[in-house]
């Protein structure tokens, strides 16, 4: 088999590889498990590396530790150092950073992956955070 439909038949298969060893190593829960428990932000936040390529739902989060949306925003600030939404970029190009070694996968499929809607939002993300495109990552680590 040639052309995109091989290329996205890799992708998947190495997300799958690497989405099996983050939760054999963080010994995640299954995301039909319960939330975290009451009060606790370090636990939304772990929440959100298992769970990176689903949309935010900041009202969601808070509900999952009892706050309102308000004192959960203030809180995780205060716990992380960074918003919500950061952390969950962050957790996304790190993941990114991993597929990305891979040079069967391309940067669409990767986005996509990710939970991105939109590869033109992934490619500015990525590149605020490391300072290169993702395809100039990609041949930046392919080539090493």
């Amino acid at each position: 088999m040639d052309g995109p439909g091989a290329i996205l038949e890799i992708a998947m298969k190495q997300f799958a590889r690497l989405l099996v060893a983050q939760n054999k190593a963080n010994k995640s829960l299954p995301s039909e498990q319960q939330p975290p428990p009451q009060g606790h932000v370090s636990q939304a936040g772990e929440y959100l590396r298992q769970h990176y390529q689903e949309e935010l739902d900041i009202e969601k989060l808070a509900a999952m530790v009892h706050m309102s949306v308000p004192t959960f925003f203030r809180a995780f600030k205060t716990h992380f150092g960074t918003t919500p939404l950061q952390f969950l970029h962050e957790q996304r190009i790190r993941v990114a950073r991993e597929l990305l070694k891979n040079p069967d996968i391309s940067v669409a499929d990767a986005c996509f992956a990710l939970g991105y809607a939109n590869t033109s939002y992934f490619i500015k993300t990525f590149k605020s955070q490391l300072g290169l495109t993702p395809k100039q990552y990609q041949l930046k680590v392919c080539k090493s």
